[in-house]
């Protein structure tokens, strides 16, 4: 959805990604999406699946809304770099509910995040949902430049080694930069792996 009054009303969809840098919902410039109880799922395997996306809201005004949702980017095989469940970014803002973000980059793979909300503005809201990371590095939760993250009663998961270049390790939650937050409530986190932590700031 692209502009403002661009809309997609969406029920009971499965979207398959199969290829690089592909996103399952896109909102920018105003656009709107809203989701109901479907299937966000890659099909790619090694780096055909790098840089993937489930949900992405880019711009202010733009929104991404998913209930009951399956978020599941995790290829069979290969190593995968810069994969994202649900990322807002510019002023976009996601908001989950009673949804399930899977994310695995391999064992080596780096860059791989559960949320992520970037620069002022942009936010990802999930409420009793569930998010689970698992590659080098991994975290379930990233907010960064100033981005929001506010989590209700939800369950945050993160495995994997250190980033053996950055050497952080598999955060639960991670917020850095000026202003970046995360605002967790009810919410149960894990973090499993060399130099992890459940929160980090």
């Amino acid at each position: 959805a692209s502009g403002t009054g661009g809309a997609i009303d969406a029920e009971d969809a499965t979207i398959n990604l199969r290829a690089t840098g592909t996103s399952g919902a896109l909102a920018q410039l105003a656009g709107s999406i809203e989701l109901d109880q479907g299937t966000i799922v890659t099909q790619s395997t090694g780096t055909a699946a790098n840089g993937q996306l489930g949900l992405h809201a880019i711009d202010a005004g733009s929104s991404i809304v998913a209930t009951d949702y399956t978020i599941g980017l995790a290829p069979a095989t290969g190593t995968n770099t810069g994969l994202r469940g649900a990322r807002a970014d510019a002023g976009g803002e996601v908001l989950l509910s009673n949804t399930t973000v899977t994310v695995r980059g391999g064992a080596n793979g780096t860059d791989n995040y559960g949320l992520h909300a970037n620069g002022a503005g942009s936010a990802v809201r999930a409420e009793a949902s569930t998010i689970d990371t698992l590659s080098r590095g991994a975290f379930g939760v990233l907010a960064d430049g100033g981005g929001l993250v506010v989590l209700t009663n939800s369950t945050v998961s993160s495995a994997g080694l250190q980033n053996a270049t950055t050497l952080q390790g598999s955060h639960g939650l991670m917020a850095t930069g000026t202003d970046s937050r995360i605002e967790a409530t009810g919410t149960d986190g894990t973090a499993a792996g060399a130099l992890g932590n459940g929160v980090r700031a």
